[in-house]
């Protein structure tokens, strides 16, 4: 364990790059506290309860790395980002309207990160003129600040081929530097582009582009892992009967 920490240590040490790790890969307390006193930034989650529990151990800087919906669950955030730096994913004028309204009712300020579409197929916008309107219309709502963009690429991390793995990883990088360029020149300047894996981590600190790594499986590393050649070991292991 100790040794995979030190190994994404070495990793990030020379790039822009931050380590911001998943927490669904523990859902542990004390590892989500050690990660941070290690260096990590803040940390990743995939839903609200798992960013309330991280809040009540006292991590002060949370990413949900999805689009949180449900009305009550818009409430729950509005009020949970009075308690830490709360950053959510976003993908839709109404949710952004309603989240907006919801932390002006609870005094809170939430952070917003337009999620692109970079190729998992599952959430976010796939055209730049989405992401500009999207951006424009959270700098416009009382109570929301545009931070930056989401993209995540799951699909490529466990790809076995290094070269294809870099490949995907750079046509990738140059779509996103294209949404980039076109949001600066609109006025929109992108301070966070938050994603990767522990799969992509060595290629992403080298391209440079990406601000946040939402690396999580380094620390115990699944086993799909073990023929990628990656500087991290296995630290958990099960004996079974």
């Amino acid at each position: 364990l100790k040794a995979n920490m030190a190994a994404m240590s070495h990793i990030l040490e020379n790039s822009s790059l931050k380590l911001r790790p998943h927490y669904k890969s523990h859902k542990c307390a004390a590892l989500a506290k050690w990660q941070i006193e290690n260096g990590a930034i803040g940390m990743t989650c995939a839903k609200l309860s798992e960013a309330e529990d991280l809040c009540d151990i006292g991590i002060e800087d949370i990413l949900i790395a999805n689009q949180v919906v449900d009305p009550v669950k818009v409430r729950r955030l509005a009020d949970l980002a009075n308690n830490c730096r709360l950053t959510v994913c976003v993908d839709n004028i109404e949710n952004i309207t309603a989240l907006s309204s919801a932390a002006k009712n609870s005094g809170s300020t939430i952070y917003c990160l337009v999620e692109y579409d970079i190729g998992m197929q599952r959430c976010g916008i796939t055209k730049k003129e989405e992401a500009l309107a999207l951006a424009k219309h959270i700098s416009s709502c009382d109570n929301l600040v545009f931070d930056g963009l989401q993209a995540y690429a799951g699909h490529i991390s466990h790809i076995e081929d290094i070269n294809t793995r870099k490949q995907m990883t750079e046509d990738n990088c140059n779509k996103l530097k294209e949404l980039i360029s076109y949001l600066n020149k609109n006025d929109i300047m992108v301070k966070t582009v938050s994603g990767g894996s522990t799969g992509t981590a060595e290629i992403k600190a080298f391209e440079g582009l990406y601000t946040e790594l939402q690396a999580g499986s380094y620390l115990f590393m699944d086993a799909t892992y073990r023929s990628l050649s990656l500087p991290f070991k296995n630290s958990l292991f099960i004996l079974t009967t």
